[in-house]
């Protein structure tokens, strides 16, 4: 939640979200990618990330960009009013630390 909100402000009051984050299992990989990343980003959100299950990838989508980009190893998200970004290691979220990364991102 951004800063310029209290820990327990009502859902209803914050107008601006900077990230939705989705986990995708088997039976719900179309659905989140073909209508809640949309949905998400209809309403404002800054960056969706679908995490697959299956892929073992983490898909980001943004406004105005065409198609999800995934990430197999390696994940940095910063927004402006964030004073350090988050670095996330994909192989650890899933697991598979010790096999060879498919991608370098």
């Amino acid at each position: 939640m951004p800063a310029r909100y209290q820990d327990r402000s009502p859902w209803r009051q914050i107008d601006e979200w900077w990230l939705a984050v989705e986990v995708s299992g088997r039976d719900s990989r179309v659905y989140d990618r073909d209508f809640k990343r949309e949905a998400y980003l209809r309403l404002g959100v800054q960056e969706v990330w679908r995490v697959d299950l299956q892929d073992r990838r983490i898909y980001v989508s943004r406004p105005r960009e065409p198609a999800e980009i995934a990430y197999a190893v390696r994940l940095v998200w910063h927004p402006v009013a964030m004073p350090e970004p988050l670095v996330l290691d994909a192989r650890v979220v899933f697991g598979t630390s010790g096999e060879t990364p498919v991608d370098s991102e």
